[in-house]
């Protein structure tokens, strides 16, 4: 009899080892779905830290349109060790500025296009401004433009953007913009240029009529043009206008 006891003990032991190989196996694989779980955790939370993070010092760039503060912005979280890219949005959903070895080229056909489209109709409107063609310009813009400018202007439509470009035309007949800098987001274009030229015409004004005096003037301008449908439908306009109506003179020193 010790023979057939000491086999079923034998199997008994090998029975009872495989089921502890079993439950420790077992044990191991619930270990290791925590460890990642705990770790991919981790990682979310960090993700989360460093978009809250990056989302309230961009605040202020974009508001600013301070695009060149918005770029250091995200190359430093681009820089990262545990980061692979950062991208910023605004409001329309478009990608302002990305940074990162493993950033897309872009999030998608239709806002490419969208972006390469609103550039391409604002610089059909300065090759307009500089052929000194009116009508063509506007023929860029929709028939309800919405036009606001320093001094309290405040126009609406397409005659009164067509009225607005022959007053400088006239008054400055080889007026041209030179364009120093330009940002696009989704349908809006951000535009810095320095229009310059000789005042060698009557300047109407809402104040009166300035008379030539032949000064060169130079101004920097920023402009902040909104496209629709191949339309510019909004264009909010911004310079120094004292420091414009003291260089022609009309102010004094």
């Amino acid at each position: 009899m010790i023979g057939p006891i000491r086999s079923l003990r034998t199997r008994l032991l090998l029975g009872a080892a495989a089921v502890l190989g079993l439950v420790m196996a077992g044990v191991g694989v619930i270990v290791e779905h925590r460890q990642r779980a705990t770790i991919v955790e981790e990682f979310q939370r960090r993700g989360e830290v460093l978009a809250r993070n990056l989302a309230a010092i961009s605040q202020g760039p974009l508001l600013l349109y301070n695009f060149t503060a918005l770029e250091q912005n995200v190359a430093r979280v681009g820089a990262e060790a545990d980061v692979r890219y950062a991208i910023v949005l605004e409001w329309a959903q478009e990608d302002v500025r990305r940074r990162g070895p493993g950033a897309p080229e872009r999030r998608g056909e239709g806002c490419s296009m969208a972006r390469s489209e609103a550039k391409a109709v604002i610089d059909r409107f300065y090759a307009a401004l500089n052929g000194h063609d009116a009508e063509a310009a506007g023929r860029v813009v929709s028939a309800d433009i919405e036009i606001e400018a320093p001094g309290g202007l405040l126009e609406r439509g397409r005659d009164a953007l067509t009225r607005l470009l022959q007053t400088y035309l006239a008054a400055f007949p080889d007026l041209e913009w030179r364009i120093v800098g330009q940002a696009v987001a989704g349908d809006t274009v951000v535009t810095e240029s320095v229009p310059e030229g000789t005042h060698g015409g009557p300047f109407r004004t809402p104040t009166g009529e300035i008379p030539p005096t032949g000064k060169r003037v130079a101004s920097r301008v920023c402009d902040v043009s909104r496209v629709r449908n191949g339309e510019i439908v909004s264009l909010h306009l911004y310079w120094d206008n004292l420091e414009f109506m003291q260089a022609l003179g009309a102010l004094g020193a």
